[in-house]
């Protein structure tokens, strides 16, 4: 997870919003959501 965020610092919202949405699909995977 730290290397996702230090990878996203400095990026445009575009970019953050990618890793939001992805990190939200993998997080409702993850609990069988």
């Amino acid at each position: 997870m730290s290397k996702i965020d230090v990878d996203s610092v400095g990026q445009t919202r575009e970019g953050t919003f990618k890793y939001d949405w992805k990190m939200s699909a993998l997080y409702n995977l993850g609990i069988g959501a």
